[in-house]
Parts: C-alpha cells; structure tokens; sequence
C-alpha cells in the first residue's frame, strides 16, 4: 500500500512494506573498490551521519544496503564526498531539481549500475555528505573495478 512520506523538500509515495522486503533479500552494494569498501566499512559501523540513519532505520533498510554508492571527490577537512541511497518502490509527487535539496535527491539515478531489480514504479533516495576515511591503508585504495 502506497504511504506518503517527505524526505527533506521532497514529497514521495513509497511502499513501505515492499521496500522493507526487498531490502530483507537485497544483498546490497557489491563494489570492491577501495572507496565503495570504506562506505560499506562506515555504513556497518553505524558511522553514517544520525539524520541519514534515523530515515534508513524508519525505512527497514540496513544502511550497509545502500543499492548506489560512489564517491565523488575529496570534501572539506580532508573528508570525502559521497553519493549513496536506496532505490524505493513508489514515485516522486514533488521537490526540487537534482542539486537543490539541501544534500538529499529523490529521483532516478542515470547509472545503470544503480539498477537493482525493484519493483517498478520506483525512484532513488540519494543522499550527498562527506565522510571519513576509515580503512587501515591509503586512501586510493586498490585500484576500481
């Protein structure tokens, strides 16, 4: 059953029951580059910032589940930038364009790597914050997959 939710300045139609079930089976991401392993390392850890966990927890979806993850570039204070979130069954009802929600997007990823099989109508939840560097070796890690 479809459920009205806001995330940040978007307004969204989600299935809930759906979405919790299919992040049940869902492995998530699969990257084996150094920077997707630090984000899995952090998304474990519980290390994600509070506000992003409290709406994956309300979600069912276990952050280390992420079904898009890719970092971007280095942030402030030595921090990466990261781009990660979940691909939900429903659709977007409003918001604003990709870039101007205060790092946080509801849309649908271009990327096909971003496709995990959810049932469609779907869109992605995307978040943008810069993270820490938590891995014991260098920060370009072995090399991308």
């Amino acid at each position: 059953m479809l459920t009205e939710r806001c995330f940040g300045p978007y307004r969204t139609e989600i299935d809930p029951d759906a979405a919790r079930e299919f992040y049940r089976r869902f492995p998530g991401w699969d990257c084996a580059c150094g920077h997707c392993r630090n984000f899995l390392a952090l998304a474990r850890g519980r290390r994600l910032p509070e506000d992003i966990l409290t709406v994956l927890d309300g979600l069912g979806i276990p952050p280390e589940r992420a079904s898009y993850v890719l970092m971007l570039c280095p942030g402030e204070d030595g921090l990466l930038r990261y781009e990660f979130g979940c691909r939900l069954p429903g659709r977007v009802l409003s918001g604003p364009e990709r870039g101007d929600g205060g790092g946080i997007w509801c849309g649908r990823e271009p990327d096909p790597s971003a496709d995990c099989g959810i049932q469609e109508p779907c869109f992605d939840l995307m978040f943008f914050r810069d993270l820490p560097w938590v891995l014991d070796e260098p920060v370009e890690g072995p090399a991308e997959n």
